[in-house]
């Protein structure tokens, strides 16, 4: 199973009823890769790119307001991303696609990286 554009409340209920229906099939259930947006700061140019991508799921995926703006991952330090790293597994996800949305790209991979390393 492949959720994008989900938050890690959103995501915890979908997978428990994905291991339940598993369950009932007496089947393996599938592993989750959760697929998401990374948004690296909490500068204005970091609250510009989330506030449009927030304005792009309403509008384009029909998303209520306050479901939309749990949706992208927003981390101004590898602890930050962390722990949001930490909230979808705990969720049920057992890997995170990712990739900065804005900022330099390979300092966003550095950020991934070493978030990545805290969780051990």
């Amino acid at each position: 199973m492949v959720p994008l554009l989900i938050s890690p409340d959103d995501l915890r209920p979908a997978v428990a009823r994905l291991r339940e229906l598993a369950e009932e099939r007496a089947v393996p259930a599938p592993s989750v890769t959760v697929g998401a947006h990374l948004i690296v700061g909490d500068d204005e140019s970091a609250r510009a790119v989330r506030d449009s991508f927030v304005r792009d799921l309403i509008r384009t995926h029909k998303m209520p307001p306050e479901t939309a703006a749990k949706v992208p991952m927003v981390a101004s330090s590898p602890a930050e991303l962390a722990e949001i790293f930490a909230a979808y597994e705990a969720a049920g996800a057992d890997r995170i696609v990712t990739g900065p949305d804005n900022g330099d790209y390979r300092s966003g991979l550095e950020m991934i990286m070493e978030a990545r390393s805290l969780l051990g």
